[in-house]
């Protein structure tokens, strides 16, 4: 352990102009781990892009330098690091602030912890603050989401809760909103048997839990499943396979074998990752209308009729 630990240590393969004290905190960060409750992975499912979702899970990857007011502050410098995007771009700052304001707009309803039956509107953040002359964002987390992200060891020790943790750098490369959710729910069923027996689900289940707008399995199978899978195979540190099964003539489930990488491949993984992160750039919002633009296009094709199934 003391061994991968020491050989990941300093993967980072980083422009000259970083120093290595910056080197050090762009590490730390990626590497920080994001923990969830398993409730809060299955039945949380507010709309949200790609770019808004990691923004969640880097506020997650911090959750235990919280204040008792569920109070966090950052820089758009420090979140463009971490996540390979020009910092010194004037449009990530104009783009990441749109991206709170409309996550502070989210919420959906959610069992209250604790209280079956009893449902309130919940969202991850509910408030935030701007300090023009630094730079910083302060974001005021919503105080019901606080059981599904704190003190989750304890939960699971006294009452049983079962929650996940991953490492933040296994989302960042990733393109695809329904990837980091579909790895997510992959990683809360992740057990021995998973590997050999798997874990499925209905297709309409998997549908609503990843927040799919596909309703005919073709189109949820390619532009779904077919880019998470590799996307997850690639960036994380899990292995997956998938298998649809048919009931009748129309496929009803779709199986899932996950198998948990090696130290080695894990450290690989995470060596990649950070060398794309800082070399790519990565433009969210080019990646959106990207997206946009192919479902434009899927459409014109399939009422034209020329779309393969």
């Amino acid at each position: 352990k003391k061994a991968a630990e020491k050989t990941h240590q300093r993967f980072l393969d980083l422009p000259p102009t970083i120093s290595e004290k910056e080197a050090d905190k762009i590490e730390q960060e990626r590497l920080a781990i994001v923990r969830k409750s398993n409730k809060l992975i299955r039945k949380f499912r507010a709309e949200m892009n790609t770019a808004q979702y990691k923004i969640t899970l880097y506020l997650l990857s911090k959750a235990y330098t919280l204040e008792n007011d569920l109070k966090f502050t950052m820089t758009i410098q420090d979140f463009c690091k971490c996540c390979g995007l020009d910092y010194e771009n004037g449009y990530y700052y104009r783009r990441i602030k749109q991206d709170i304001l409309e996550l502070a707009n989210k919420g959906q309803w959610m069992e209250l912890y604790g209280q079956p039956g009893k449902t309130r509107i919940m969202r991850l953040i509910y408030d935030a603050e701007i300090n023009e002359n630094s730079g910083t964002i302060t974001l005021f987390l919503d105080e019901k989401i606080k059981p599904y992200i704190l003190f989750l060891r304890e939960q699971y020790e006294n009452k049983g809760e079962l929650y996940t943790q991953f490492a933040l750098l296994y989302t960042l490369p990733m393109r695809s909103l329904y990837s980091i959710r579909l790895y997510e729910l992959l990683k809360s069923w992740n057990t021995e048997q998973s590997a050999e027996q798997g874990h499925y689900w209905t297709i309409e289940e998997l549908q609503k839990i990843l927040g799919s707008n596909y309703d005919r399995y073709p189109d949820f199978r390619r532009k779904v499943i077919e880019k998470a899978v590799p996307e997850i195979n690639e960036y994380t540190d899990l292995t997956v396979e998938y298998e649809p099964i048919k009931q009748g003539r129309s496929y009803k489930y779709i199986n899932f074998y996950i198998r948990t990488k090696t130290d080695r491949e894990q450290i690989d993984t995470k060596i990649n990752n950070s060398r794309q992160l800082d070399d790519m750039q990565i433009s969210f919002d080019d990646v959106l209308k990207m997206q946009e633009q192919r479902a434009k296009l899927d459409d014109i094709l399939r009422k034209a009729g020329l779309e393969n199934e």
